[in-house]
């Protein structure tokens, strides 16, 4: 294992084992077709779970692998619901054996991968998480990555509280594109980023309501209450660093090591994708997080640069600011 790879998440709880990420990462290794099919296919994106990884393409999950403790085999899962409407066209698909443990038959799944995706192409709409993707491909892996000030590290990371279990749609990490701070080195070499957290809505309706702004405001104030946030900084930590060391984030300087820095306030960003006419609504979440949340976090908005999901710093509005643009 590369020894910058290894200072880099030595002090930090593994969420998945070496062998797990060596058999992603060498070119012998048994999962080598599956990080070079995601590395060659940016419609796929890979992200790092608990001894396992998941495979997303269009925003839903078209393919989960577990591993056992040895890293000797490993279990392939796709979600057979997306099949459904596939039949009323095709025949349904044969899938290869779920169980892997050489080159050759992860190979086999590689082959129907085409197949699977129309299948879920035909399953639903795009929706939320469709565009989740999108704002990770853009600012993980397209051609103005490197110029963004933002890295995705996870999505749709589920937080275990006392009597809910709230999803944060986008974990990033902020990296000042600034030349500057692209070439500057801290303490034994290390790379210093921040946490920040985003929360995508798209559309109107999905503003208010019970699982509106209000509703994830109040969440995110559980989560620092409850004192998740150097869990989730270990996590975002060791995600970042694994998904650079497997070329899955890209900028012109991948041969470093990040160190994840919790902010005193970190950032929480609203991006309102297609957003129309709740002005309301978001005036009434504002007054809310100036009330109950404005001790915990930075709320700001997003307003996209002319257009796209490209995460520039200079496009993040404070709530205030934000407010007189409604």
């Amino acid at each position: 294992m590369d020894k910058m790879y290894e200072e880099s998440v030595n002090n930090v709880e593994k969420i998945i084992n070496k062998s797990f990420i060596e058999a992603l990462k060498k070119d012998e290794g048994v999962l080598n077709p599956i990080l070079r099919l995601v590395r060659d296919d940016k419609s796929l994106m890979l992200c790092i779970r608990e001894d396992y990884i998941n495979i997303y393409y269009n925003g839903g999950n078209i393919m989960k692998i577990s591993g056992n403790s040895k890293g000797e085999r490993y279990t392939v899962e796709f979600d057979k619901k997306y099949l459904k409407k596939y039949k009323e066209y095709k025949e349904e698909i044969k899938l290869p054996d779920d169980k892997i443990s050489i080159v050759a038959q992860t190979t086999d799944w590689i082959k129907i991968m085409p197949e699977l995706k129309h299948a879920m192409d035909l399953h639903s709409d795009a929706d939320e998480r469709t565009y989740q993707q999108l704002v990770c491909r853009e600012n993980n892996r397209s051609r103005i990555s490197n110029i963004t000030d933002y890295f995705i590290v996870d999505m749709e990371y589920c937080v275990p509280l006392k009597d809910k279990n709230p999803k944060i749609d986008m974990i990033a990490v902020k990296w000042s594109a600034t030349s500057q701070e692209r070439k500057r080195q801290y303490d034994d070499g290390f790379k210093i980023v921040s946490l920040a957290f985003i929360e995508m809505k798209y559309g109107d309706k999905a503003i208010d309501g019970t699982a509106g702004l209000k509703v994830h405001l109040d969440d995110m104030i559980k989560i620092f209450d409850e004192d998740k946030l150097k869990s989730i900084r270990n996590r975002a930590l060791f995600q970042l660093n694994t998904l650079n060391y497997l070329g899955l984030i890209e900028h012109t300087n991948p041969d470093c090591k990040f160190d994840v820095k919790l902010p005193a306030q970190p950032e929480y960003i609203m991006l309102l994708a297609n957003s129309k006419s709740k002005k309301d609504a978001l005036k009434d979440a504002i007054k809310h997080y100036d009330n109950f949340a404005k001790k915990h976090f930075e709320l700001k908005f997003f307003v996209a640069s002319h257009a796209g999901y490209g995460l520039f710093e200079h496009c993040m509005l404070s709530a205030e600011d934000f407010k007189k643009l409604l």
